[in-house]
């Protein structure tokens, strides 16, 4: 809460005459600002300064990292935020993976997308105030995670994800469908151990990296078909 401007002279002068002890005042945190685009003829991969202009100025991600964060109050992290020509995101706390079930003989009942209703599901929920939170990821194992990010599309801007460098090098594959122009919505995120170890996978640090390609105009966008992911929160399971 702000002070008028005239009981604020008077707490300086008290503060300066010893009469009150001054109060600690925490710096105001200016809102991030960056250059308006024009991006009616804009085509193609995205650069950072696009992608800044349509997370700042159009809500395109929410929350938005201005800058490719490589270490934070904890350390060294995975990277996540904005980078040269894509925005790396940071992986949620909350996981689901489906449970082995098997019929009357013990024999492992497959996985139906058709039948996505009768699929029986683990949820996994880990603390973000416990110091050093992971996942182990064992081999072969498949989870559902998501983004702490929420994103808007804009109506003529694709986006499509590619692994983390870091992660892919342990065995690690991050799988997206695409963001549609007009989508909006955090992101269920494939998480599958391809390798032979175990692997440790950080919540609230980085996880995968989103590309922007904006195109001409679309005729029907995911909005418009009122598509059934639209508007999604945390892991969202499969529909049909």
């Amino acid at each position: 809460m702000s002070t008028d401007p005239v009981m604020q002279e008077v707490i300086d002068s008290l503060e300066e005459a010893g009469v009150l002890k001054k109060a600690k005042r925490r710096p105001v945190k200016k809102p991030l600002s960056v250059p308006e685009i024009d991006m009616s003829n804009v085509r193609g991969l995205l650069s950072d300064k696009e992608i800044m202009h349509l997370a700042v100025n159009c809500g395109m991600i929410r929350p938005f990292r201005p800058k490719n964060v490589k270490a934070d109050h904890r350390g060294r992290v995975l990277s996540y935020g904005v980078s040269c020509a894509g925005y790396d995101v940071t992986l949620g706390y909350s996981f689901k993976a489906p449970k082995i079930t098997r019929d009357e003989d013990g024999n492992i009942i497959p996985l139906d997308p058709k039948k996505t209703n009768s699929i029986n599901w683990n949820v996994i929920d880990l603390d973000p105030k416990k110091p050093d939170v992971h996942y182990i990821l064992q081999p072969g194992e498949h989870i559902l995670g998501h983004t702490v990010e929420r994103f808007a599309m804009p109506e003529n801007v694709l986006s499509i994800c590619l692994g983390k460098s870091t992660y892919a090098r342990l065995g690690v594959i991050i799988n997206v469908t695409p963001l549609e122009p007009g989508w909006k919505g955090e992101v269920t995120l494939e998480i599958h151990n391809s390798g032979i170890c175990p692997v440790k996978i950080y919540p609230g640090e980085g996880i995968c990296q989103f590309l922007f390609l904006a195109t001409n105009e679309i005729g029907e966008t995911y909005a418009d078909k009122k598509g059934k992911y639209q508007n999604q929160t945390g892991v969202v399971l499969p529909k049909i």
